[in-house]
């Protein structure tokens, strides 16, 4: 829970970066077997934190590199 003017500040990863990962303990593959969470996309993303009550225009949820996504939001 955040007051009004809160700043909410995470960094994730997106599915489509990782899908060369190396095999899971049960033989599988691919970001659906790992234990961190991965993200379709940066759409994804916006509208999980929209649904949450952030104003659209004040969520930020950008792609740095490759890999890492920065999500900023604002109450």
């Amino acid at each position: 829970m955040l007051k009004p003017g809160g700043r909410y500040f995470a960094t994730t990863f997106l599915a489509q970066y990782f899908r060369g990962l190396q095999a899971s303990e049960n033989g599988q593959t691919g970001p659906d077997t790992q234990a961190f969470q991965y993200f379709a996309s940066t759409d994804e993303l916006k509208d999980m934190l929209v649904k949450a009550g952030f104003e659209e225009d004040k969520v930020s949820v950008e792609v740095l590199g490759t890999a890492c996504v920065v999500i900023k939001a604002e109450k």
